[in-house]
């Protein structure tokens, strides 16, 4: 999905498969859509795989959207993650409004909300935390959101986390002067 939503369009009215895996443990479209923040693309194939209406309540347990926001690629990222990664918030918005699991975690031990806070994108960050994502939780590193956030030095996340991650500032005023972001440690010390 290169973002090419007619093509999108005509591959699934002609009953292409959205959940097939693609090459090289890259993921199924979802994720090459998410990889590229095709809003628009992931609205088609998620409705796609819903049955033609992204709220017809048909993506409980174990139906093909299910399946999909489940899905993995070879580092264990889930579509969500993959959005989240690269800063794409509307792709984020989308999957979270389409029920991605949220504290899913990739081979790292990162959630799609650790990724969101790495890559620094407040609109992703958002919509995780409305819909219920853990700031607290922690990678293999030890980090938290705070500490994403921190060694990424993204001073607009710091207000939407400082509260629910309180416990780690001194930590992750550590992390940001380790990655030589001194205005980020003393933002986090004020």
């Amino acid at each position: 999905a290169n973002g090419h939503l007619a093509a999108v369009r005509l591959l699934l009215g002609r009953g292409a498969s959205v959940a097939v895996a693609a090459p090289r443990d890259a993921g199924c479209a979802l994720h090459a859509a998410a990889a590229g923040g095709h809003a628009e693309v992931l609205t088609a194939l998620l409705d796609a795989l819903n049955g033609g209406a992204l709220n017809n309540g048909s993506g409980g347990a174990g139906s093909p959207l299910s399946s999909a926001l489940l899905s993995t690629d070879a580092e264990w990222r889930s579509p969500l993650m993959v959005a989240a990664a690269g800063g794409h918030g509307a792709a984020v918005a989308l999957l979270v409004a389409a029920s991605a699991p949220l504290e899913q975690s990739d081979v790292r031990g990162s959630t799609a909300l650790l990724h969101a806070c790495t890559a620094g994108d407040p609109a992703a960050v958002q919509s995780l935390l409305r819909a219920g994502a853990r700031p607290s939780h922690r990678n293999l590193r030890g980090r938290d959101a705070l500490m994403c956030a921190a060694v990424g030095a993204h001073l607009p996340l710091l207000p939407l986390l400082l509260e629910p991650c309180r416990e780690s500032v001194p930590d992750a005023m550590v992390h940001a002067a380790a990655a030589g972001h001194a205005r980020t440690a003393l933002a986090l010390a004020e």
